[in-house]
């Protein structure tokens, strides 16, 4: 019986650690989302295309890290990736 105890704890540690990591990019998601929203405001066009758009380049350019290594987001790749689904390139001005 100490097997069962031990595999149990060993599958809710692990358990823990992935959910940690898809909540951490659910929250890194959300975060981005709203800033590109807010520095797309003025223009309808970029904040349709990233409505579109951003879940699709987000999943694509986030790596969920590794053991050691806390998940991040490849920038430029994901901006490349918004630019060429839109069909049209969209440079935003820092807030």
């Amino acid at each position: 019986m100490k097997w069962v105890k031990a595999v149990s704890g060993i599958a809710l540690a692990v358990g823990i650690v992935v959910g940690y990591k898809f909540y951490n990019k659910s929250q890194t998601a959300s975060d981005v989302k709203s800033k590109l929203l807010v520095a797309c405001a003025d223009d309808s066009q970029c904040a349709a295309s990233v409505k579109q758009y951003f879940d699709e380049c987000f999943n694509a350019n986030y790596d969920l890290g590794s053991r050691r290594r806390s998940g991040d987001l490849d920038g430029p790749s994901f901006a490349d990736c918004l630019n060429q689904k839109a069909g049209e390139s969209f440079t935003l001005r820092p807030e």
